[in-house]
């Protein structure tokens, strides 16, 4: 997709605090798109949130914990509208 197709849409990142979810999120960000962070870590996240001008939702949160994705997903509809891209960077759960 070219960059003014991404414009304005919302993108969903897990684990945006550090590695390729923070460069996911700078990506999604230069191209226009409105992000809604997610990770466990506060700070990282914090770091990386400040790295874009203007707001930038952020949640912090285990993704592990099932319930966390409505969360999520509400809080990201509420702010910023339909969800686009979403992109689950890490976690496992044993059942």
């Amino acid at each position: 997709m070219s960059s003014a197709e991404l414009t304005g849409k919302t993108s969903v990142i897990t684990r945006a605090g550090s590695g390729i979810g923070a460069a996911l999120a700078s990506e999604a960000f230069a191209r226009g798109m409105n992000v809604v962070l997610a990770d466990v870590d506060g700070s990282p996240l914090r770091a990386v949130a400040a790295t874009f001008p203007g707001e930038t939702v952020v949640v912090f949160t285990d993704v592990t914990d099932l319930e966390f994705y409505g969360r999520l997903a509400a809080k990201a509809y509420d702010t910023s509208g339909d969800i686009h891209l979403v992109f689950k960077m890490s976690a496992f759960r044993v059942l």
